[in-house]
């Protein structure tokens, strides 16, 4: 179900309202806010990310603007970035934006397949657990068309093309609630505090699958 239907739900709601209430530049046309106090290496970085994307890749670049409310550098559950469709943001962990060995060029990559997740949704490509593989790839090469456009990205050239060939694994639901675990236990969430948040996830769930089956 399109949880639109029941109107946003309540964590996208206060994702949206932190989006707005944090420190904010609109950077190449596109709001950039964080909540992190290394906010000008953050700012920075997405400036000259951005500008590579739109020399490089003005069509990705034009994406980014038109299907997207925004870039929020705030947290991730342990990946580097989200498409968060109810709020229409990008949403970055602060950790890989503002690490010395995160390039622009990686950044620039990252905001190519979130766009691309954004543009896929729009023209119909809801994201499901049945589609995921076919959508990630579509993401990945997308930023691969990218990378390879740009100067000096060897580096990353190899790692797309490597995580093109990775392990099925890789996306299923389980190794993504594994990796949402390992980076809530990371942040020093309490383990009693995330099996209370899983359960409330497995009840919407429930809850959304009903509606759905009576809509």
């Amino acid at each position: 179900m399109d949880t639109s239907i029941r109107g946003r739900p309540f964590v996208s709601r206060l994702l949206g309202w932190f989006f707005r209430h944090s420190a904010s530049r609109v950077i190449d046309g596109i709001r950039v806010a964080t909540e992190s106090a290394d906010c000008e290496r953050i700012f920075s970085q997405l400036d000259s990310a951005l500008k590579l994307l739109r020399r490089y890749d003005p069509r990705a670049h034009d994406a980014l603007r038109k299907e997207t409310g925004g870039i929020f550098v705030f947290g991730t559950a342990g990946v580097y970035a989200e498409w968060w469709r109810d709020e229409r943001l990008i949403v970055m962990q602060p950790e890989y934006i503002s690490d010395p060995a995160t390039s622009p060029a990686d950044v620039a990559a990252t905001l190519v397949h979130e766009a691309t997740h954004a543009w896929l949704e729009r023209v119909g490509f809801q994201y499901t657990t049945q589609r995921r593989a076919r959508l990630e790839s579509i993401c990945f090469r997308r930023e691969l068309r990218f990378a390879r456009r740009v100067p000096d990205a060897g580096d990353l050239v190899a790692r797309l093309e490597q995580q093109l060939t990775c392990d099925p694994e890789y996306l299923t639901d389980e190794a993504f609630r594994e990796r949402a675990v390992a980076e809530l236990q990371r942040l020093g969430v309490p383990n009693w505090l995330f099996r209370m948040m899983e359960g409330c996830s497995r009840r919407l769930h429930r809850l959304t699958s009903a509606w759905s089956r009576t809509s």
